[in-house]
């Protein structure tokens, strides 16, 4: 099974990102800060557990800032395109 791709919308500080994974090999390059480690958070929901960080529920939905529009109170999602083999 392999990621097509990853959307994370409101997800700590990511409002709207769309990752596409079909490449063989996928490399998060980014200064500190810029949600590198959110994005594996998000991926490490789709595996048992609790999570790379071990975060509460609460501590997962976006921040908002002074210049950021406010998302709906306590909401966020993350969702993933898998592929086999077989197919999509």
């Amino acid at each position: 099974m392999a990621l097509d791709r990853i959307h994370l919308a409101s997800f700590r500080n990511h409002r709207e990102t769309a990752l596409d994974g079909t490449a063989r090999f996928n490399l998060l390059v980014g200064d500190n800060g810029a949600g590198k480690t959110n994005v594996l958070e998000a991926l490490s929901l789709f595996a048992p557990g609790r999570g790379l960080r071990r975060a509460q529920l609460a501590d997962i939905p976006a921040r908002t800032g002074a210049d950021a529009p406010a998302p709906p109170s306590g909401t966020f999602a993350v969702s993933a395109d898998l592929a086999t083999p077989a197919g999509p």
